[in-house]
């Protein structure tokens, strides 16, 4: 569920490999009876008699009601408008991050009945020592963690009852704070010294649908996961139980409250899955990540770029579904890019036929898409020049319209950025990159990765002349020379993708990083891959300024690897430039 807890291990009596049980033994019993009075020692004695300890990791941080003012501001967090700059945005994004798994840890007291830390669906004030705040790391870890299954009967009636009243007032409304938060809010004002906002309870509550939705996913009734499974699993730990003590223990446990609570996460299930799709806060992708297997491993991210015409949505959808389904050496692509102007317009949802089309390929090969552009017609006869980003579950991750439109369209206010497992993704269209105020508002917010979806218009549609070919190939040049400068001092990665120039464009697609480009291999319909090291976004959430883009301080080992695919055949072309680090 995305819920950090102190690691744990049982150490056995019964254990042929080491000793370790009778080194405990032999330390902590002596200690416990010097700290405790006689009357203590018989129950020291008995405790430690067992067949079997259980070790607990220290959990690193501290109780909420010892930090610091500046520590506790984390649970504070501001509106969307009071983050003004750049500074602010990064500080935003430990916060909510933080407040976030502070509402998954809720979702596991839900299931688990654990009452003795936040006063959610239990009337008490709360146990604040039950939560630790690791500063360093920004992390909520929840400790003393306990369980207490309800019986059959009007109390789990009653459990089960405000369970679904929360719910339901939630999704009914998740950027109002329902009414049963006043009991949270009230009990993180008073640990923290600080007022909890309403941002805060709203993060809070889509922490708390983050981890309805992960424990719904996560712990199927029939699978291996299921709470009678797992019972199971734990009651075989053992080897030999003494006095009984581990099948009592067990005996308390009662699956059936548990099933009775995630059958309530399932009904709730498809409203909260619309939620997290659509309210703009990045929701968990640990599923995600599972899926990445890569020689580069997880500091890596392999973008293709389309530059094709549409032949259809279905025809194209196929044919991008064929090219991720054949045999790839190494990382499939986890990004795909098409050009402007691409999609078909309409309005943006799920249900489009290019959005459908693609939805399916996407969930197929777990795959970001973004589908160029598109004329969405919104309320109110407004017109927008509209990318659609595809998550790799096929739903819409995401939209971006452009802020500086051609003549007849309406203009965009919100920049595109999206939070992906490789890091944050920005998307800007075509000269959207050239205002400088768009592209450094986009900036500011940190991506690693600006996806760019062009149409280079060329003025010679006919047969590829001399001359043409000659202008394609300069005004690739020029916008590489004048990007390669910048991305350099940014530490950024922009990808454009470009029309084929038979439709009137220059087919001018190419990747353009910090310390190399990569060109297309042609300028009519081609495909090319390459893999960019996102390791490169430390430079902007570190405490190590970005870099400048000098002769001096380019270091060789930040290259791409690129693939090419051009009319059926395949070849290698990087491009890249290289001079010896400074000592």
């Amino acid at each position: 569920m995305g819920v950090k807890v102190p690691k744990m291990r049982l150490v056995d009596y019964f254990c042929k490999t080491t000793d370790e049980w009778h080194v405990i033994k032999r330390v902590l019993f002596p200690l416990a009876l010097k700290k405790n009075g006689e009357a203590e020692k018989v129950k020291v004695k008995k405790e430690l008699n067992r067949a079997f300890f259980l070790v607990m990791e220290l959990a690193p941080g501290k109780p909420l009601d010892n930090l610091t003012a500046r520590e506790a501001s984390t649970f504070a967090l501001r509106s969307t408008l009071q983050v003004t700059c750049a500074e602010d945005v990064h500080e935003a994004e430990h916060a909510n991050r933080a407040v976030r798994e502070l509402g998954r840890l809720i979702a596991l007291d839900i299931l688990c009945n654990n009452w003795d830390r936040i006063p959610l669906l239990w009337p008490n004030e709360g146990n604040v020592h039950n939560i630790f705040f690791d500063v360093e790391d920004r992390s909520v870890y929840g400790i003393d963690n306990s369980m207490a299954t309800i019986p059959k009967g009007p109390k789990r009636d009653a459990y089960i009852a405000r369970l679904r009243k929360v719910l339901s007032n939630i999704t009914a409304a998740p950027s109002v704070v329902c009414e049963e938060m006043a009991a949270v809010r009230q009990f993180l004002a008073a640990c923290t010294a600080v007022p909890a906002t309403v941002a805060t309870c709203v993060q809070l509550q889509l922490g708390l649908l983050e981890g309805v939705c992960d424990a719904h996913l996560g712990l199927d009734f029939d699978a291996a996961t299921s709470p009678v499974a797992l019972k199971e699993s734990v009651r075989n730990m053992i080897a030999m139980d003494w006095e009984n003590v581990w099948a009592n223990e067990l005996k308390i446990i009662d699956t059936s409250f548990h099933d009775e609570v995630l059958a309530v996460f399932a009904e709730f299930y498809p409203k909260v899955d619309a939620i997290l799709h659509e309210w703009p806060v990045s929701r968990s992708f640990v599923s995600y990540n599972d899926g990445l297997s890569s020689e580069y491993g997880h500091d890596a991210v392999k973008i293709l770029v389309m530059q094709e015409r549409n032949y259809g949505d279905l025809k194209c959808a196929q044919l991008l579904d064929d090219y991720l389904s054949q045999g790839w050496s190494g990382r499939k692509p986890d990004i795909v890019l098409y050009p402007e102007n691409w999609m078909q317009g309409g309005a943006v949802s799920q249900s489009h036929t290019t959005i459908a089309a693609f939805s399916r390929v996407a969930a197929k090969h777990r795959a970001y898409v973004l589908l160029g552009t598109m004329v969405e017609r919104g309320a109110g006869a407004h017109t927008y020049v509209t990318s659609v980003l595809l998550g790799p579950d096929g739903c819409i991750a995401g939209t971006y319209r452009k802020q500086r439109p051609g003549s007849g369209y309406d203009h965009g206010t919100t920049p595109g950025v999206f939070e992906t497992p490789f890091g944050r993704i920005a998307v800007l269209i075509c000269f959207d990159i050239e205002n400088d105020d768009v592209l450094r508002a986009t900036l500011d917010l940190r991506p690693f990765l600006v996806l760019n979806p062009v149409w280079i218009s060329l003025p010679d549609t006919d047969a590829m002349s001399r001359t043409s070919k000659r202008t394609c190939a300069v005004a690739r040049d020029a916008m590489r020379r004048k990007f390669e400068a910048f991305m350099g001092e940014q530490m950024v990665t922009l990808v454009r993708c470009d029309q084929p120039h038979f439709l009137g464009a220059t087919g001018s697609s190419q990747l353009i990083g910090p310390y190399c480009s990569v060109l297309s291999p042609n300028n009519g319909e081609c495909r090319f891959s390459a893999s960019v090291d996102t390791s490169l976004r430390n430079f902007w959430q570190g405490s190590v300024p970005p870099r400048p883009r000098t002769a001096k301080n380019v270091t060789p080992w930040t290259c791409f690897t690129t693939a090419v695919t051009q009319k059926q055949s395949t070849r290698t072309l990087t491009r890249h430039r290289r001079t010896t680090p400074a000592t």
